[in-house]
């Protein structure tokens, strides 16, 4: 999903692995969804966790990728209320691309 939306594999995976908290989140459990999305204020709900994927990867392309916002920094700023999320998603982006 991450390939076919042109976005680094390794970068889809640290946002999941920030927003979800390494996979431990309640929300990735009882509503698939690895990414903290959310639509007025409530949080989506997926079939799967694979479809939360797709549907995450699709819409950092149309509102971010697309739109030049290509770092961390850049997309958390639009992304997330977290001051801290592109500091977490790049200590885990940076951990992903070591091994």
């Amino acid at each position: 999903a991450a390939k076919q939306a042109g976005i680094d594999p390794a970068f889809l995976a640290a946002i999941a692995m920030h927003e979800s908290n390494r996979g431990s989140s309640s929300l990735i459990h009882r509503q698939n969804n690895a990414f903290g999305t959310r639509y007025n204020g409530k949080y989506h709900s997926f079939n799967s966790v694979a479809d939360s994927i797709k549907y995450t990867a699709d819409m950092l392309k149309r509102l971010y990728t697309s739109q030049g916002l290509l770092t961390p920094e850049q997309i958390g700023r639009k992304y997330a209320e977290d001051p801290n999320w592109a500091t977490g998603v790049t200590k885990f982006w940076n951990q992903s691309r070591i091994h």
